[in-house]
């Protein structure tokens, strides 16, 4: 099949050929579990008026509330897209432009200086958390394509 082209380029070849497919069989395979819903969540206490009025963080000390389905404002999604995941609407899960610049970012600099982590993969690694590895961001990336 690829018998014109350089051993070194055929094994490249065949290396990427065997990663999409080990990629794909993984997308299949990776089971996603049911995502861990928080039992603890801080507390708002309000007005007569609904105004908040003073928050407490959860016991563990995070600021998690809870939030109805029409509890946000559409300003509020609008936000949390434009600081956290611009494409959202046009990438399958894990963003390659995000990807490639941070990257390229961080071998400048030597070290992780920036990160390209999409909603959908935040969400994914939330569901099942695990140490911050190469390997293990992968396996969020295949499972942010999965959702």
């Amino acid at each position: 099949m690829f018998r014109h082209l350089h051993p070194a380029t055929r094994r490249v070849r065949r290396g990427v050929i065997a990663a999409a497919f080990a990629m794909v069989l993984g997308w299949i395979l990776i089971p996603l579990p049911d995502p861990p819903f928080p039992e603890d969540y801080g507390s708002v206490v309000l007005d007569t008026n609904g105004e908040v009025l003073h928050t407490y963080l959860s016991e563990d000390q995070q600021w998690r509330f809870r939030l109805e389905a029409d509890g946000y404002s559409e300003k509020l999604a609008i936000a949390a897209l434009t600081a956290e995941d611009r494409r959202f609407w046009s990438h399958p899960g894990v963003d390659v432009l995000s990807l490639a610049r941070a990257m390229i970012q961080n071998a400048r600099a030597g070290e992780v200086r920036s990160g390209a982590s999409t909603l959908t993969m935040q969400v994914a690694r939330l569901m099942r958390p695990k140490p911050r590895t190469v390997p293990n961001k992968i396996l969020e990336m295949l499972q942010a394509v999965k959702l």
